[in-house]
């Protein structure tokens, strides 16, 4: 999994058809016994209970019974998928599991979707399922999340853009205090709101397996974020927190802080695009000065200024973890980027500090000198610093006043700054 910043953003399509969540216990066929783990994996071809009915089907379920390999094209397998799905063909979606290790489906309708619970419930030899983008709402949520209660063999769960609202965030909460085996879960983009983020909070408190919890923009506001902070103190596993595109305020960095004083296994909180100004900043800086497990903050796009700046500088000085530090599209003029400037003289942790897009950071002196510090932390951490979004003027500038300093680094750069 890519855990860069944009990876919390968009991770899955969102172009498959609505999920009518009505008639979610329609009858289907009986199915074969499910086979073990050892059999499926001597199998040269997958197991179909109807081979006859599957081998007149289509092209691509003909193709998969005739030579045993798994479709190349997407599409194909998703057809497959489908197949299986309709037919509860389960032998032959664990066989496909088996040796893709993660599903992905695209084309949910109630039928598929309970015979997808059924078979989830089973355990599966299958460790990542993928189903975004499906618009599963409340009621396909909870057949998920029953499924869940009885598996313990998924490892990564993703329900980006499904609408699950509060209420399947807070069928998912309830399966989390059970589940013990899930380590990944992914529900951006499904409105849970304060509620929903207040439930999953709880659960985290009880959870002992959660590692990564990515909950982008969900409408969640200071309710949710304080009850999230309470989880992650209790909370001995996750490591990756994704709020971005949410509307927590300083308010929730103020109940954040908290966490980074009492948690001890975060090491990634993105809070990208959350409206946190001075005093949330300044929160937040409180709780890295005694932090010593967070390695990464991202607090782009949001509205810190100068006394936020300076009130991570600070921190800083003292923090000896921190390797990665966002904070562009801030309004970050001279007087912070000077005070970030003089603070990373002393720290020897940071080697990633993102100041895109602020005041002056297209300024050619403060360019200058931020590209400066860069070379220094890159010859101190012996790996690059990233420096983004310098125009071109002061790239052709700069390399007019130190052209060695400009061709040891690599820029990624825009003609014209855009207007904060």
């Amino acid at each position: 999994m890519n855990l860069s910043a944009t990876s919390f953003k968009q991770p899955f399509p969102s172009d498959s058809p609505s999920f009518p969540t009505q008639n979610l216990t329609g009858a289907g066929k009986q199915t074969s016994p499910a086979l073990s783990h050892q059999d499926l994996e001597a199998m040269p071809i997958p197991p179909f209970d109807n081979v006859h009915v599957a081998y007149q089907s289509n092209q691509v379920v003909t193709d998969f019974l005739r030579d045993g390999k798994i479709p190349s094209d997407s599409s194909a397998t998703d057809r497959l998928i489908d197949y299986c799905l309709e037919h509860k063909e389960f032998n032959a979606l664990s066989w496909l599991g088996l040796r893709s290790e993660s599903i992905c489906c695209r084309n949910l309708d109630a039928e598929k979707l309970k015979n997808l619970g059924e078979w989830l419930a089973s355990s599966p030899p299958v460790t990542t399922l993928h189903l975004g983008g499906n618009d599963i709402g409340e009621a396909g949520t909870e057949v998920i999340a029953s499924a869940l209660i009885k598996n313990h063999t998924l490892t990564t769960l993703n329900l980006w853009s499904n609408a699950i609202g509060n209420g399947g965030a807070t069928h998912l909460a309830y399966a989390l205090k059970v589940n013990r085996t899930l380590t990944t879960l992914s529900i951006g983009d499904n409105n849970i709101g304060d509620t929903g983020a207040m439930m999953l909070g709880a659960a985290l408190a009880e959870n002992p397996t959660l590692a990564i919890l990515i909950l982008s923009r969900n409408n969640i506001a200071f309710a949710g974020a304080n009850m999230l902070s309470v989880g992650l103190k209790q909370n001995t596993t996750l490591t990756i927190l994704a709020l971005p595109e949410n509307r927590i305020g300083d308010q929730g960095a103020v109940a954040l802080k908290d966490a980074l004083l009492a948690n001890g296994t975060l090491t990634w909180l993105d809070l990208e695009q959350n409206d946190i100004g001075a005093a949330g900043a300044s929160a937040l800086a409180l709780g890295l000065e005694k932090n010593r497990t967070l390695t990464t903050l991202s607090l782009g796009r949001n509205r810190i200024g100068d006394e936020g700046a300076m009130s991570f500088a600070s921190a800083l000085r003292s923090n000896a973890t921190l390797s990665a530090l966002e904070l562009a599209w801030n309004r970050i003029g001279d007087t912070g980027v000077t005070a970030l400037r003089s603070a990373l003289t002393e720290n020897r942790s940071l080697t990633s500090l993102d100041l895109a897009y602020n005041q002056s950071i297209h300024s050619q002196p403060v360019a200058a000198a931020y590209i400066d510090l860069c070379l220094q932390k890159y010859a101190e951490a012996n790996q690059h610093c990233r420096v983004s979004d310098i125009s071109t003027t002061i790239v052709e500038q700069l390399s007019l006043i130190d052209p060695e300093l400009v061709h040891q680094l690599s820029f990624a750069y825009t003609s014209t700054p855009p207007a904060q």
